[in-house]
């Protein structure tokens, strides 16, 4: 669980919602939190396709916790 202050929300987070907000220091680009989340699971970073469908995935959570104002995007970070 989450609670926004400013606004008096309370959000539930998922264990990779939480992770990849775990992870927005304004340091690592979204393809780093992806490579985490896949290392965490045992996942083989090699494979493309697992790749890119955890690459989407972050890239979703991403703006799922957007758009519930639970992070600001970072224009200036490379995605």
């Amino acid at each position: 669980m989450l609670y926004d202050v400013a606004h008096h929300t309370l959000h539930y987070l998922n264990a990779t919602a939480f992770f990849i907000l775990s992870r927005c220091d304004g340091q690592r680009r979204t393809e780093d939190i992806a490579d985490e989340l896949l290392a965490q699971h045992g996942s083989p970073t090699s494979d493309p396709d697992v790749h890119t469908r955890i690459l989407s995935d972050v890239r979703g959570g991403l703006a799922e916790l957007a758009s519930n104002g639970l992070l600001e995007p970072d224009d200036g970070m490379p995605a």
